[in-house]
């Protein structure tokens, strides 16, 4: 086909795809070319500034929003056209077509197939989002699909503030980005700031309860943390605390606890290591905090050292190396001079090491049934043997 057919083709896929566009959204995807004019410092010919594109060379693709051609504030020559799904935190509903001023950059956007293809054009002066500030504006959200959450800050890291995601009122939803979230939407403040407050999705953010709590609003790490199942449920304002901590739940083992791939598992991690460093997500006396889990074919451990009282290990009993075999019953024993906790449901060692069982010893059990059976009468049987060897030796 010749470059006049292909242009008269798409002119007239032009022509159609606005006429369905005047009769409502309600519409099949338009077609946009995607491309940019440099990379890498290489230039393409055929997705230019400021002439029309090669449409025998320049890539299409399909798109639900409308079509975009955008300069870039980081170097005046480039250029770039594609669909503005593909974009991120663009306002929502947006505006006419039309060519205007966004993030110190001009975009042009326009509602048909390959209308995107015609040089770049001047900017109106008026923002893309100007719209929006109309009182009268409807603003219309997707229940339907992937859980939606507001992901915004009201404070960077230079300080600059952003209305749209206040602390204290509700998010501007038409100003504010939203996205696809694969858990739970959450609101929440910063133990270091008390004007602060993020929102997101729980899947994004590192160190949370596996699982995640009911809904509603906990302590966590010095903070406030409200969660949330609902699409754009995290744009209220930031709710107050219950008090309970967020991985409160965790600490309620349940016997029937299965993991989703039916691998039994334990929590593996020491306190402090060979160096001295201290790891807060494997602390004595809380809960552990996004530490590893090992799959474990025996029970699951939480033991003391008597060398540092910082110091508590937890893992699986298959890796420990000469403890009571068979194990006692679960439950916390003294074992000379540390504490031995053991327990038998998946990810039952993430708590706080427990208290021992007052007169019972981590092998009492094995000693009820044989008296020389139990590792501390194996050490003992090898120290004494060890004396006697020794004695021997040095009246030789």
């Amino acid at each position: 086909m010749s470059k006049t057919a292909v242009i008269g083709v798409s002119l007239a896929l032009i022509l159609v795809s606005i006429f369905l566009s005047c009769k409502g959204r309600d519409r099949p995807p338009i077609q946009c070319y995607q491309c940019q004019n440099y990379l890498n410092l290489t230039y393409y010919d055929f997705c230019p500034m400021n002439s029309t594109v090669d449409l025998e060379r320049a890539f299409s693709g399909d798109c639900e929003g409308m079509c975009f051609t955008r300069t870039d504030k980081s170097d005046p020559k480039l250029v770039f056209r594609g669909c503005t799904t593909g974009q991120g935190n663009m306002p929502n509903p947006l505006p006419k077509t039309g060519c205007y001023d966004w993030n110190g950059a001009v975009i042009c956007i326009c509602d048909g197939t390959y209308c995107n293809l015609v040089p770049m054009g001047t900017s109106s002066g008026v923002s893309l989002n100007e719209h929006l500030t109309d009182p009268n504006i409807t603003v219309v959200v997707d229940t339907d699909g992937p859980l939606q959450c507001y992901q915004c800050i009201n404070y960077d890291t230079e300080g600059t503030y952003y209305a749209q995601c206040p602390l204290n009122t509700a998010v501007v939803t038409h100003l504010a980005y939203h996205d696809n979230c694969t858990d739970k939407c959450f609101t929440r403040t910063a133990k270091d700031n008390p004007l602060f407050v993020a929102r997101g999705c729980t899947d994004s953010q590192y160190g949370m309860p596996d699982p995640m709590p009911a809904d509603g609003c906990y302590t966590y790490r010095g903070e406030t943390w409200c969660v949330c199942s609902k699409p754009y449920c995290n744009q209220a304002p930031i709710g107050i605390s219950s008090g309970v901590r967020l991985d409160a739940h965790l600490a309620i083992v349940d016997p029937d606890f299965k993991e989703d791939d039916g691998v039994f598992k334990c929590y593996s991690c020491v306190a402090v290591d060979l160096e001295g460093n201290y790891y807060s997500q494997c602390p004595k006396n809380d809960r552990v905090q996004n530490a590893y889990l090992a799959p474990c074919n025996g029970s699951c451990i939480t033991r003391s050292y008597d060398y540092d009282d910082r110091q508590v290990g937890r893992g699986c009993s298959d890796n420990v190396g000469t403890i009571p075999k068979p194990l006692p019953p679960d439950g916390c024993y003294k074992w000379y001079l540390d504490i031995w906790c053991v327990c038998s449901t998946s990810r039952c060692n993430g708590g706080a090491l427990g208290e021992p069982k007052s007169g019972v010893e981590f092998d009492s059990h094995l000693k009820e049934n044989d008296p020389d059976s139990s590792p501390r009468a194996e050490s003992y049987a090898l120290l004494v043997f060890g004396l006697i060897t020794a004695a021997f030796l040095f009246k030789s």
